[in-house]
């Protein structure tokens, strides 16, 4: 006899970083497992957004260096990247909603997903980028509060959800299998928000309403840092599995962010240190010597990163953390004018350029060999669909792990992993 599980249901595996997600992802005749496994547009994962923060990020990072007189960068640059990352976005954004029409059970189970609806915050990020990039130049300075309020309040609801289904996500034996003891680098992008908010409120003269998003970021940063170093091992391994190693570079991003951040919320209240004030202080100094930390890990895990033929679209991800370390570099000049923090300044900023160049190729070589969209946790799910519709009186359910193993869980018994 089957085990029957609710539509809503999430089972999980006896591995943590492993889901299992029975949530009836075909429902009709278009969305048969066999048509969703050689559609290339079920298989577009929510990570595409990564186009939009990874092109506003350098126009961010062009707007940053041209605003400094020692870098000689022509405003224009800042420009061009902001209407590319408009149209980058615009493409992804249609793409995606074609999916949503096409093969919503898709995208129910993307959202879903414990670790997969992380990735929408990609869209979020993408637009507090876009906003601080904002090409003030040509344009002017735009009304700020009111984008403000409207993305915070975003930031607010989707962390509530986030972080609320964390807390309270159970497994059919009471375990908490995906709260905060089994961080994923993914969690980061929830960190991002609170700090891009606090820049965008400074930039608003929202000075101490952005304080205080700052240290709410700050509580989750000290809770998240913690579980996922504890835990990084187990996530590499996930991440090798499922293709998603550049997700590993994402643990620059929120301390490079926070101290961008910093120097801005201190700037509103002390100056923007033309005078010699030194905005950085410990906190900022605090965030900014965490992302170089964080630098050297991923240096250290880079030839892994590059060996493990991760899939291409999440590479997109990749982008927007070495700018902002770049930009702490800029920021930390600001304060310290040596020659050794103008180099490190400007080799940063040659590796985020590297990491742009190299992203576009693997995702230009991706296309040409039909390979841009492979999901191998997507696949996995359509086989456990399969099995369950053609083995259903075997008495045992047929999962997929993330890491590419199949679970069986038999009437009676716990789940066992089996390698394929």
């Amino acid at each position: 006899m089957p085990i029957n599980i609710h539509p809503a249901a999430i089972t999980r595996s006896s591995d943590p970083l492993n889901p299992i997600l029975p949530i009836h992802i075909t429902s009709s005749q278009s969305e048969t497992p066999q048509k969703i496994s050689k559609s290339h547009l079920a298989h577009l994962q929510c990570s595409e957004f990564g186009i939009l923060p990874a092109l506003a990020s350098h126009s961010l990072l062009f707007k940053t260096l041209s605003a400094n007189t020692w870098t000689n960068v022509p405003p224009i640059l800042n420009l061009i990247f902001w209407f590319i990352a408009i149209a980058g976005g615009t493409v992804a954004l249609v793409a995606y909603w074609l999916k949503i029409w096409k093969y919503p059970k898709v995208v129910k189970w993307e959202m879903l997903h414990p670790l997969r609806h992380n990735d929408y915050y990609l869209i979020l990020i993408g637009l507090f980028l876009m906003v601080l990039a904002y090409p003030s130049h040509y344009f002017g300075q735009p009304t700020l509060e009111p984008i403000w309020w409207i993305l915070t309040a975003m930031q607010l609801g989707l962390s509530a959800y986030v972080y609320g289904e964390r807390l309270h996500q159970v497994d059919e034996i009471g375990g908490n299998q995906y709260g905060y003891r089994n961080v994923y680098p993914s969690y980061l992008f929830t960190l991002v928000g609170w700090f891009l908010s606090t820049s965008l409120g400074a930039d608003a003269n929202q000075n101490e309403l952005s304080l205080w998003v700052f240290l709410i970021g700050s509580f989750y940063w000290i809770l998240l840092y913690v579980s996922l170093y504890q835990n990084l091992g187990r996530a590499r391994a996930s991440m090798y599995h499922t293709k998603t190693g550049p997700l590993l570079f994402l643990i620059m991003a929120p301390s490079a962010v926070a101290t961008i951040a910093w120097s801005k919320v201190q700037g509103g209240f002390k100056g923007d240190g033309s005078d010699g004030t030194d905005n950085f202080g410990l906190i900022g100094r605090f965030y900014f010597f965490n992302s170089i930390a964080a630098v050297v890990l991923v240096l250290r895990t880079s030839r892994s990163l590059l060996a493990s033929r991760s899939a291409a679209l999440p590479w997109w991800a990749s982008v927007f953390p070495t700018v902002a370390v770049a930009m702490a570099w800029i920021e930390y000049y600001k304060v310290i004018h040596t020659p050794v923090v103008r180099g490190f300044t400007w080799l940063f900023c040659a590796i985020a350029w590297v990491v742009l160049v190299f992203t576009i190729v693997r995702i230009g070589t991706a296309t040409v060999t039909g390979t841009l969209v492979a999901d191998p946790v997507l696949d996995k799910e359509l086989e456990y669909v399969e099995a369950q519709a053609g083995g259903g009186s075997s008495g045992e359910t047929v999962g997929a792990g993330g890491n590419g193993e199949e679970v069986r869980e038999e009437e009676g018994s716990g789940p066992h992993r089996e390698p394929l």
